[in-house]
């Protein structure tokens, strides 16, 4: 895929996560292979076509109860103990939004063409580590430094200190149109020019 299809990629990716991030269409742990296109490679028709792939519902924590026993406590007895939750990535890491750090990535495999998880270093704990190390060394891109300072306010949420981290928010939503959807406009402008 080419230079100029990726960047518009990008480019749909991003105004899907605007478009979605609020809505239960799209997870905080969505990744890129949540998206597809219709096609068998991408061009300029295909990337019309890209469609977010969402399950509706999820497992059940437990299984429901007949009607008659509504109302009426659980049995008594032995009771399946929870193991404790796992710590989430947003604590472990200090992500702030994970909807915004999974589009960052994204933007990142989608320059390096190829998976974030190639890139790991022995040094690197765990994902976010590569991704976080990658933006800080300023990996060589074809996409320029704007297209980098774009994955490192997605990565950060650095739109935070302006108007807080939840994309539900209006202040937000403008804020990430005008600092990565223009910007990624603009450098596909450039690049076509």
């Amino acid at each position: 895929m080419g230079i100029y299809s990726r960047l518009r990629l990008a480019h749909k990716l991003s105004v899907a996560v605007l478009y979605y991030s609020f809505t239960a269409w799209l997870t905080q742990n969505w990744d890129i292979s949540d998206f597809s296109i219709l096609g068998s490679y991408v061009d300029g028709t295909s990337l019309g076509t890209l469609h977010l792939n969402a399950k509706i519902g999820g497992k059940l924590s437990q299984a429901p109860r007949p009607m008659s026993e509504l109302g009426k406590s659980k049995p008594q007895g032995k009771q399946a103990v929870e193991p404790p939750a796992k710590p989430s990535a947003e604590f472990l890491f200090g992500i702030k939004n994970m909807i915004l750090y999974n589009l960052a990535v994204a933007l990142l495999e989608i320059a390096l063409a190829a998976p974030l998880s190639s890139f790991r270093q022995d040094s690197d704990q765990h994902l976010v580590h590569t991704a976080r190390r990658l933006v800080l060394e300023e990996v060589d891109i074809d996409f320029g430094p704007s297209y980098l300072n774009i994955i490192r306010k997605c990565l950060e949420c650095e739109f935070e200190s302006k108007c807080g981290n939840d994309l539900a928010a209006t202040d937000l939503r403008c804020v990430f149109y005008n600092e990565v959807v223009s910007v990624l406009e603009g450098i596909i402008e450039r690049l076509r020019g």
